[in-house]
């Protein structure tokens, strides 16, 4: 209760802070333009853009130590939407430039948090029995845990990187671990033989024949058996071997009483 108060007390002294900054940038956005008048307001924008970055990093500071002592699936992926929206506002502040560094961490730092965030709620639909959409955002979880990785390693200077991609690395194992979870349980289907029991007794008593669904016949052209089987590379066969047989075949073929029409 007292992190709370010390929270809400700090994030009250921000917005005060904000309060103030916007009153007085709207008293110069009055004023008929100058160099002093201009200057005032930009100085004045930059002190906005740095109380709001600093309010959502407060923001996000708590939402991460929030995070770090969840025990529940479905208050992990809130949270993580919670983190999500801050770090997707961080991008959204004045000033940067799309090249610049801070722009670029934001970035990196929003795609390190969907990876986390599609994570859980992967599970989430597992749980619910969809391991079908399941299997699917736990693939979109590794991909984005991936480029998140290569994001952040290309910002030297930003701060906790190493952190972060450690934690990228160790998302990544349990990805690989549930993925394969979820996929053979997706491909176990509702079969009433594996309804019960842990996931290899399920495995050993699933019976393939009972989750093949009739499907409608399709017509396909069809090209000669041989021409098939060869695929179009009947040259790969020894063809040495080939001639040998074809000879022999027609040496036989030519010893018959009408043979020296052939030879003639």
């Amino acid at each position: 209760s007292f992190h709370l108060a010390a929270f809400l007390s700090l994030l009250s002294v921000y917005d005060d802070a904000q309060a103030i900054v916007a009153r007085d940038l709207e008293n110069y956005r009055e004023m008929k333009a100058g160099p002093s008048v201009n200057a005032k307001r930009v100085e004045l924008e930059n002190i906005s853009g740095y109380i709001k970055q600093k309010k959502l990093e407060l923001s996000m500071t708590r939402h991460e130590k929030m995070i770090g002592s969840c025990t529940k699936i479905a208050d992990s992926a809130h949270l993580y939407d919670s983190l999500l929206q801050d770090a997707r506002a961080m991008c959204d502040l004045p000033g940067p430039e799309e090249e610049d560094e801070f722009f670029l961490e934001a970035n990196a730092n929003v795609l390190r948090v969907r990876a986390f965030r599609v994570f859980y709620v992967s599970q989430l639909y597992a749980s619910l029995g969809k391991f079908g959409e399941a299997v699917v955002l736990i693939e979109q979880s590794k991909h984005l845990a991936d480029q998140a990785s290569e994001e952040i390693a290309a910002c030297d200077e930003m701060q906790k990187g190493d952190k972060y991609i450690d934690e990228l690395e160790r998302l990544s194992h349990e990805i690989e671990a549930l993925m394969l979870r979820f996929q053979i349980q997706a491909y176990l289907g509702t079969s009433s033989l594996s309804s019960t029991g842990d996931l290899f007794s399920r495995l050993n008593q699933f019976n393939p024949v009972q989750n093949v669904t009739e499907l409608a016949l399709i017509p396909l052209p069809a090209k000669p058996a041989f021409f098939d089987i060869a695929w179009n590379h009947a040259n790969t066969f020894p063809r040495d071997d080939l001639q040998g047989y074809v000879d022999q075949k027609k040496s036989k073929s030519n010893s018959g009483l009408l043979s020296w029409f052939q030879r003639n």
